[in-house]
């Protein structure tokens, strides 16, 4: 059967690819029914980007005339019964029907500002589908049809195939002969819009296989599984897994739907895996090692303790600290590393250090510690880099100073720079930790 894809130019613009497959012998019931249109339903919201990238169309071969058409016309020359309608409307009539249709309206920005709309039409000129909102209502599935046509138009080729070979793959399974599908060749009008190899001459109908390209066209759907290979050892040591056998490899990838050969598995470990058709996902020698993983569990996939990303060990104990200061009914206060010299000393009733002593002990806390000072501080409130934590508390409880009731508990956990001339680089991070308290019960505040 052929399908022919004109050479309009509009329909470049607005869904330039057509894909098509005929199921034949089918049976649906009640439930068939519904778990097909469903299933359309499932693509269009997922892998077909909300019919952005591809619409699909099912259609009784049985009420339509072959050979097709996939062509654009203005919205105002063509008129059709919509899908679930009774009466005939033309593209400007269509939109505004459902524009306010729960599901369709969100499809419509699609083509409603395109100046001819995609249509596909049969033998008679009759539209069987305005691509991608609705399909007519002479063509539609029931559970009486027999013969099932099958169309994706699709501004994605490969996307447009991975559909159609979905569709054919779960639902060839209700055809008298199960699994079967009779292809259909998609002829382009232009061919320099047809996404094949021209190169390959075609040398009659009987020589095209599926997927084939020819001078005359490409015939659909691509059904032949791909072949890849891939290491054993690669698989072995992704999965941390070193008695993987190729035995086992095959059985848990037939878990996943991938068939594996082993008889023509080479010495240096490389097995070759069928991938179906539905498994489009599979791209990379990669893949197929996550696939062992899912089938082997990933709970059971033994554990490699990494020493490279380990917590510093200052950190790990400021943490502790801080959890337990937490657990305590301590709040955390977090100041400006910045202070003023007046909060780092004369406040405090200190007087600098020079920074000079070789005795310098970081274990130790330093009270009369020389500070590191800002050349070009902008104000005097941070000219300096603070040498405590206890004056960045205390300007806290001030800020706070009326605004909750005692008891007050405070602490902070921070960095204080100081001068230290025994260091390369003339001064010195410490990790100090401070904690203010006071309640009804003390004699006053404790820092």
């Amino acid at each position: 059967m052929e399908f022919s894809r004109a050479s309009n130019i509009f329909v470049n613009q607005v869904r330039p690819f057509v894909v098509c497959a005929i199921l034949r012998n089918v049976t649906l019931t009640k439930a068939g029914l519904a778990s097909f249109i469903e299933f359309q339903d499932k693509l269009h919201h997922t892998l077909c980007r909300r019919r952005s990238l591809v619409a699909i169309g099912t259609h009784d071969l049985s009420k339509i005339q072959p050979p097709f058409v996939y062509d654009a016309r203005p919205p105002k020359n063509f008129e059709f019964v919509p899908l679930g309608c009774d009466s005939q409307m033309n593209g400007e009539q269509v939109m505004a029907h459902f524009s306010s249709h729960l599901q369709l309206k969100a499809y419509l920005p699609l083509i409603q500002n395109s100046p001819v709309y995609p249509l596909i039409l049969d033998a008679k000129d009759r539209i069987l589908s305005l691509p991608p909102i609705i399909n007519s209502e002479f063509s539609k599935v029931t559970e009486d049809t027999r013969d099932i046509f099958i169309e994706c138009t699709a501004v994605d080729i490969t996307k447009a195939q991975i559909v159609l070979n979905t569709l054919v793959a779960m639902f060839s399974e209700y055809c008298k002969e199960p699994y079967t599908v009779e292809p259909i060749r998609v002829v382009y009008e232009d061919p320099s819009s047809a996404p094949i190899d021209r190169s390959v001459k075609c040398q009659g109908e009987a020589s095209l296989q599926n997927g084939s390209a020819s001078m005359n066209g490409w015939v659909f759907p691509r059904v032949n599984s791909r072949s890849m290979p891939f290491s054993l050892d690669y698989v072995r040591q992704l999965t941390g897994i070193p008695d993987l056998t190729a035995d086992a490899c095959a059985n848990l990838l037939k878990r996943m739907m991938i068939h594996t050969s082993i008889e023509k598995a080479t010495q240096a470990g490389i097995l070759e895996a069928s991938i179906p058709i539905t498994r489009s996902d599979i791209l990379h020698e990669r893949d197929i090692v996550e696939d062992v993983a899912i089938a082997y569990s990933f709970n059971r996939l033994p554990v490699t303790r990494s020493y490279m990303l380990t917590g510093d060990a200052l950190n790990c104990l400021s943490e502790k600290i801080r959890n337990f200061c937490t657990v305590c009914g301590y709040t955390e206060a977090l100041n400006f590393s910045l202070s003023s010299a007046a909060e780092n000393s004369s406040s405090l009733g200190r007087t600098p250090g020079d920074g000079k002593s070789s005795l310098f002990n970081p274990l130790e806390y330093q009270v009369n510690a020389q500070p590191v000072r800002l050349a070009n501080s902008k104000t005097r409130e941070f000219d300096q880099v603070r040498t405590t934590l206890i004056s960045g508390l205390l300007k806290t409880i001030v800020a706070n100073k009326g605004r909750r009731e005692l008891p007050i508990k405070l602490f902070e956990i921070g960095d204080v720079c100081l001068l230290d001339s025994t260091t390369e680089v003339g001064a010195r991070n410490l990790r100090y930790c401070c904690l203010a308290f006071a309640d009804e019960h003390s004699s006053g505040l404790e820092v």
